[in-house]
């Protein structure tokens, strides 16, 4: 069955200190219509990629553990003040999503990008979020999906278009 990491709180930024930025959220991983959660542990990768490329940077990331009796997780990143002012993204994904993502496979966890979002004092994403599909094509679908702890949530718009045709 494949589950989906979901953002229950947008990223937003916490706390900025002379040398620190911290950048939280909250995650679950659960079934498409959030009825059920990972049963299994889990590592979640969370990485501040850069918002101003398609394929940005990853400027900071860190790993958070996902047990199997979880219904949420925080997720805290201490970035640099260097960050501050800087458009970017939350990502959160695991070493197998990448690798089936690499192997253009599908994940058993589909993982989430935050919208992009400035890093400033008392700033939160917006609850859109972006799903990034890598095709056999080479190409990528971008999918919008509303988020939060709720069944109403649904994919609404497809963001690029996908570069294939059915023969």
């Amino acid at each position: 069955m494949v589950h989906y990491l979901r953002f229950l709180r947008t990223p937003q930024i916490e706390n900025v200190s002379k040398k620190a930025v911290e950048i939280t959220a909250v995650a679950a991983v659960t079934t498409d219509l959030g009825d059920s959660f990972l049963s299994q542990d889990v590592t979640i990768i969370a990485r501040v990629v850069d918002g101003t490329t398609t394929h940005g940077e990853v400027l900071y990331s860190t790993e958070v553990s996902w047990k199997g009796t979880m219904r949420a997780v925080k997720v805290n990143l201490q970035c640099n003040i260097r960050v501050l002012g800087r458009l970017v993204h939350l990502h959160l994904t695991t070493r197998d999503t990448i690798s089936a993502h690499a192997s253009y496979g599908i994940p058993a966890i589909v993982d989430v990008w935050s919208s992009q979002f400035t890093v400033k004092a008392a700033t939160r994403a917006e609850p859109v979020v972006e799903r990034r599909l890598q095709l056999r094509s080479k190409s990528q679908a971008r999918i919008l999906e509303e988020t939060g702890d709720s069944i109403a949530r649904h994919i609404w718009l497809v963001v690029s278009p996908i570069k294939t045709c059915l023969r």
